[in-house]
């Protein structure tokens, strides 16, 4: 029997995601040697269902001070992120690591929002992964985290973002691609058979996620005379926001209201998508792996993904769906008409993307790509982290 290794996920986000989710589906996967902890700035279990094996600790730290003034220097917002993001950060962590006496920091989002975790892993003597599921900023405070190595190793969550990280210089060796872990259902929920097609797209509910884009594209749809269809939007705001609200307004303005459902915050994606024949996903901004892709993939459902993003890349690997421009209204409605027309083909590209998906996002597969990381970490194999050189930097970048 293998000598217990306790790994601690950290999670700095200011809401639930396919983030965290991501890291829930891995937990239960790994082999029972690892024991689990997880650090996170708010409660996720109102959102989902936590493994039982994971413990869980909630530290919320007001970041609200960390937010960029109009009239702010660069010094000055960086001296708030690291008063009030960095420093708290790395001493929560650096606390419950203690706890638990953790011998690797998994950092779960991007390297800049987890550099408190990085300093705890200093402070602690103990690699830190930066598991990227994010674009990062080109500048000057990313390039000085990179070059000085302040993480032991990169996990790139899609080969977009693994390109990503080449760019900002870090070197390949450091860096290696593995997608997000999906559960599937089981059971699988039944699915429905729709006498009119329905147009799901299931996300949390800001602008970044493009659900007015969306809507316009199928306002311009139904303008055609393509059809019948109707159209399911699930997913919350992940903190109070005017935008639900907009989008119903929208939905009135375009004329397709009667046609448009809003389900709310999804506990259960599965079960929705079993009611759906036809996925969007249509971020305006690029996406690191885009979960809401992989999950419809997994039921069965063809995809039209946002182009430039993680989700873009699989389905098209998968031929699973197609992928248009962001933003682009026309050609997002040109590829919702083919498809809704089209049942045959429908079901073609959604046994494919099926077939693909559970091969690719099985959570026993990327379990074990990643314990074998761990593995290499904790014995110093895969190129340990080196701070003897960072402890002046550490204590002027993050002294409250």
């Amino acid at each position: 029997m293998k000598s217990v290794v306790e790994i601690l996920f950290v999670e700095n986000a200011p809401g639930f995601g396919g983030s965290l989710t991501g890291i829930l589906h891995l937990v239960d996967a790994l082999p029972g040697w690892i024991h689990p902890t997880l650090v996170c700035g708010f409660d996720p279990r109102p959102f989902t269902d936590i493994p039982e094996r994971l413990r869980v600790e909630v530290v919320p730290i007001d970041m609200s001070k960390t937010n960029r003034e109009a009239n702010d220097s660069f010094v000055g917002a960086l001296y708030r992120f690291a008063r009030y993001n960095t420093w708290p950060w790395a001493r929560q962590v650096e606390r419950i690591a203690r706890k638990y006496g953790a011998s690797i920091i998994h950092a779960n989002n991007i390297l800049t929002g987890n550099f408190g975790a990085a300093v705890a892993g200093w402070r602690l003597g103990i690699p830190v992964i930066a598991h990227q599921k994010g674009y990062e900023h080109p500048g000057k405070l990313t390039h000085w985290i990179i070059d000085r190595r302040w993480y032991a190793h990169h996990v790139a969550t899609s080969h977009s973002i693994a390109d990503h990280l080449l760019d900002l210089r870090v070197p390949a060796e450091r860096i290696t691609m593995i997608y997000d872990a999906i559960v599937p259902p089981n059971p699988e929920p039944a699915r429905c058979a729709n006498e009119i097609p329905v147009i799901g797209m299931h996300s949390v509910l800001r602008e970044s996620k493009g659900q007015d884009i969306f809507l316009r594209a199928v306002a311009r749809v139904a303008q055609r005379g393509v059809g019948p269809f109707r159209v399911s939007i699930a997913g919350g705001p992940p903190r109070p926001s005017l935008y639900p609200d907009q989008l119903r307004d929208l939905a009135k303005e375009l004329g397709i209201a009667d046609r448009v459902e809003f389900t709310g915050h999804l506990r259960d994606p599965f079960t929705f998508l079993a009611g759906v024949d036809l996925s969007v996903h249509a971020s305006i901004e690029p996406e690191p792996f885009g979960r809401v892709a992989a999950e419809s993939m997994l039921m069965g459902v063809p995809v039209i993904a946002a182009a430039g993003s993680g989700a873009a890349e699989y389905v098209e690997q998968a031929n699973a769906g197609y992928s248009t421009p962001p933003r682009d209204v026309d050609a997002l409605a040109d590829a919702i008409a083919s498809l809704v027309a089209d049942a045959p083909r429908r079901q073609e590209l959604g046994q494919r993307g099926r077939d693909y998906a559970l091969s690719a996002f099985a959570p026993a597969t990327i379990a074990e790509q990643l314990v074998s990381l761990y593995e290499d970490l904790v014995t110093g194999k895969r190129h340990p982290v080196t701070v003897a050189d960072r402890a002046a930097d550490c204590r002027s970048a993050v002294a409250p």
